[in-house]
């Protein structure tokens, strides 16, 4: 009997630990609705603590990107490169997180023949990303992954996926003047995967404009046919 009632006394007690926590947790998620700081990472990291959760994933905030009409616009305003990612680096910012990856640019298929006046300017680059390789540049996307304050938070773009590593992409990519840092003002409508055939494949194969569409009717996304129109429109500048 005595044992009965120390096994009773004891589920008791755990439901009352058990309701206080719930108790202090739903408390906690009341003042967090109210906080001045909703919606930054750090929010984030303290809902999903008071939830008794170690991981959170977030929508990465919203970016406008520079698409241009047709393939001839891209071409003119941006550099357009095969290039495979080295290594990456995530950096939590006050409501998101930036990732920067090194790339190594395996060829230049064409450079920009007309300056964008309203491109920003690039970021500066992370210390601990230098210095570069001769062939190497370093571009930062929305979303990525990090540790804050305990909880793995994650934040994606569902039109953006990351970039994976040993990978090669052909990228429409605007340039600092000493090609260290690159920016994707094109965004995924600028970022072609390379298949191992050759062939051009929208890093986000949902995603419809002209230029996708010129890619495949003019060159059948064939890597090799677009370099060889590149190149000889580049011969034809130079005379």
């Amino acid at each position: 009997m005595t044992k009965i009632l120390i096994i009773v006394g004891i589920l008791v007690l755990g439901s009352v630990l058990v309701g206080a926590i719930s108790f202090r947790n739903q408390s906690r998620l009341a003042e967090l609705q109210q906080a001045k700081d909703r919606g930054s990472i750090r929010w984030h990291a303290e809902v999903a603590k008071a939830k008794g959760k170690s991981e959170a994933e977030i929508q990465s905030s919203m970016v406008y990107y520079a698409v241009p009409r047709n393939l001839q616009e891209g071409v003119d305003y941006y550099h357009v490169v095969v290039a495979e990612p080295l290594e990456s680096r995530s950096y939590p910012l006050s409501d998101d997180i930036r990732t920067w990856y090194k790339f190594r640019r395996i060829e230049e298929l064409s450079a920009p023949v007309r300056a964008c006046t309203s491109c920003p300017t690039t970021d500066s680059a992370p210390p601990e990303m230098l210095p570069l390789k001769a062939d190497e540049f370093l571009a930062a996307q929305v979303g990525g992954e990090t540790i804050v304050d305990g909880v793995r938070i994650t934040s994606k773009d569902p039109k953006f996926a990351r970039f994976r590593n040993g990978q090669r992409y052909l990228i429409f990519v605007s340039f600092d003047p000493q090609k260290i840092v690159g920016l994707f003002e094109m965004g995924p409508w600028g970022v072609f995967v390379i298949t191992p055939q050759g062939t051009l494949e929208p890093i986000d194969k949902k995603l419809d404009h002209p230029l996708r569409t010129e890619l495949a009717v003019q060159f059948g996304d064939n890597l090799d046919r677009l370099s060889a129109q590149l190149r000889k429109q580049a011969g034809k500048a130079k005379n």
